[in-house]
């Protein structure tokens, strides 16, 4: 039974009989593939016969490169990122105890606006959402505190 293709395999044991000796398993498995080979001769007449395209494994998605002038301004040297897998040290923090998805110093304030276009709408936004809290005794502090600075 080794040698024999699973669909003559599957067939035969869909039989109501099924054979019990060498000749009547040899028997219905030359059936069974002459009525396959039969069939696929008459499938490939009917459709008429097309090559089938030659497969490649060339990836279907290629990445542009990335940008050899870019900063990685948020990433570990890599003699930084060995030092800290050595001694089991947090990416973010360089603490032990905690890897840097479970970090708690990521989750600061000012983080949860990266990656925001910054505009005057979104940054009147964030400060807003930032003072929100305060009373507004504090918040006039802050914006005249804030307006009085030479480099804001």
């Amino acid at each position: 039974m080794e040698g024999i293709h699973t669909s003559i395999l599957s067939k035969i044991f869909a039989l109501d009989k099924i054979p019990t000796t060498i000749k009547e398993w040899y028997d219905k498995t030359s059936r069974f593939d002459a009525q396959y080979r039969r069939f696929q001769e008459i499938s490939s007449r009917n459709k008429g016969f097309t090559p089938q395209a030659r497969k490649t494994n060339a990836p279907r998605y290629i990445h542009s490169p990335r940008d050899p002038n870019a900063m990685d301004i948020d990433h570990l040297t890599t003699e930084d990122r060995e030092l800290c897998m050595k001694e089991r040290q947090c990416f973010n923090c360089r603490k032990i105890g905690h890897n840097a998805r479970d970090c708690c110093s990521k989750n600061t304030e000012g983080s949860q606006y990266q990656g925001i276009k910054k505009t005057a709408t979104t940054t009147r936004a964030m400060i807003r959402n930032l003072t929100k809290d305060m009373s507004t005794e504090e918040r006039n502090t802050i914006i005249r505190e804030a307006i009085e600075e030479e480099d804001f």
